[in-house]
C-alpha cells in the first residue's frame, strides 16, 4: 500500500515536471490550436467541445465514451480493479495556478473547464486545459489519440490519461 502511494506520488511529480517542461519548451510552431481556432480542424474542435461539456456536466457515463477503450481496460478495469471513483478523480489533474501543488479535483468537483491549446505533434497530441474547482484553478494536459476511421476519411479521437 505504501509502495503504491510512493509510486503514485512520484508519478504525479513526474507529470507535473513534464507539464512545466512542455510549457517552457513549447514554440508557436508546436501549437496547432489555440483559443479554439475552429478553422483548422473542426472535427478535433468538436471532440474538445464534447470533452468540455461532459466534464462541466460531471457526466460519469459520458466521460467513458470519450476515453480510449484499451486505456479503460488497462487502467480502470485491471490496475484500479474497477474503482470508478478513484479512476475519475485521477483522470483530470493539474498544477495549481497559484503554484501551491498538484491536485486532482475530481470530475464532480469541476465547475468549469477551458481548453488553452492543442499540441499536435507526430507522436502524441496533448490537450492543455484549465480546471476551475471550488474557487481554485489547475492547469494540466491529457493525451488525445487519433485512430483512422475504418472505411472513411478522418479520425476518431479519444482521451488517454495517466497510467500506473
Amino acid at each position: 500500500m505504501l509502495q503504491n502511494k510512493l509510486i503514485r506520488n512520484s508519478f504525479f511529480g513526474l507529470i507535473s515536471g513534464l507539464l512545466a517542461l512542455s510549457t517552457a519548451c513549447s514554440t508557436s510552431e508546436d501549437v496547432v490550436y489555440s483559443q479554439y481556432n475552429r478553422e483548422l480542424h473542426p472535427t478535433v474542435m468538436e471532440f474538445m467541445d464534447s470533452v468540455v461539456n461532459v466534464v462541466e456536466a460531471g457526466d460519469e457515463t459520458a466521460i467513458f465514451d470519450l476515453l480510449d477503450k484499451q486505456y479503460v481496460k488497462d487502467q480502470h478495469d485491471s490496475f484500479l480493479e474497477g474503482r470508478t471513483d478513484q479512476f475519475l478523480t485521477e483522470l483530470l489533474c493539474g498544477q495549481a495556478t497559484n503554484g501551491k501543488g498538484f491536485k486532482c479535483p475530481g470530475l464532480g468537483n469541476i465547475s468549469k473547464m477551458t481548453i488553452d491549446s492543442f499540441d499536435n505533434r507526430d507522436d502524441y497530441k496533448y490537450m492543455h486545459f484549465t480546471l476551475h474547482s471550488k474557487g481554485k484553478k489547475y492547469e494540466g494536459f491529457i493525451t488525445v489519440i487519433a485512430t483512422p476511421k475504418i472505411g472513411e476519411d478522418g479520425y476518431v479521437y479519444k482521451l488517454v490519461g495517466a497510467s500506473g
